[in-house]
């Protein structure tokens, strides 16, 4: 009876090598695998770093023969300034003895001219100066006038107000206005007399009272008292806010 017997193939494991030297899965083979994969990336990473040593070298090389070509020169430069000589002469202009001389006595004569007029000038301003000085002894200072307002809170009372405050602003100086309020300083009446332009002074009167004359004789007494305290002197003149006023009679009260 015939046998067949098996050839032992090279795709089967079970087949035995001598000293397992030459086997794929000896731990020796696996080792040589992984070394391979180890010196692959080594090589790699020093063939980059050649790379970048020779383009850096590279740079450096061309850098430094630029800087030589950049330095060495290339033949000689010549300028125009070099070449040609330029000179700034000023020429004197051509002087005439004759007419110079002519000329000087000319400018002589006038100078002496303008020397004698300057003189005469002189004179004449200090006579004026003298004459100023004159008249300026003869000055009469005016009179103060204190021109005192009793006012009170109204519909028509900036209006008034207003309209006298433009009467005494075309008054000479020196004038001192006393505006009386009654009860409290309001804010509209303040700020109407500080546009107004003429010197003043705002009062108010703490008296009650109910007729309107009791109310006026209580301001106009209390503007006494602040003239009193204050010591101030000059021509007292009571102007009610409703009345009009001319400029002769300011001009006229300055005559007392």
């Amino acid at each position: 009876m015939a046998s067949i017997r098996r050839t032992l193939s090279p795709a089967y494991h079970d087949r035995q090598y001598q000293n397992g030297a030459n086997s794929p899965f000896s731990p020796s083979h696996h080792k040589l695998f992984t070394s391979g994969k180890y010196t692959s990336s080594l090589l790699a990473v020093n063939l980059r770093r050649k790379a970048w040593r020779k383009s850096l070298y590279r740079c450096l090389v061309f850098f430094a023969l630029g800087l030589l070509l950049g330095m060495t020169p290339f033949g000689h430069v010549t300028t125009d300034i070099e070449n040609r000589d330029v000179f700034f002469e000023i020429k004197p202009p051509h002087v005439n003895v004759q007419l110079d001389s002519d000329n000087r006595s000319d400018r002589m004569s006038k100078r002496d001219e303008i020397l004698l007029d300057a003189v005469s000038l002189g004179v004449d301003f200090r006579n004026e100066i003298n004459t100023v000085e004159s008249y300026r002894y003869d000055f009469e200072p005016r009179k103060q006038l204190i021109v005192i307002t009793p006012t009170y809170n109204r519909a028509m009372q900036a209006y008034f107000l207003n309209r006298l405050a433009q009467v005494l602003r075309l008054v000479q100086p020196p004038l001192l206005w006393i505006v009386v309020e009654e009860n409290a300083a309001s804010y509209e009446t303040a700020e109407l007399l500080r546009k107004t332009g003429v010197m003043y002074r705002q009062l108010v009167s703490q008296k009650n009272s109910s007729s309107v004359k009791d109310r006026g004789v209580h301001q106009r007494n209390l503007a006494l008292e602040h003239i009193e305290r204050h010591r101030l002197d000059g021509i007292v003149y009571f102007a009610d806010d409703d009345n009009i006023y001319t400029m002769d009679l300011f001009d006229s009260l300055r005559e007392i």
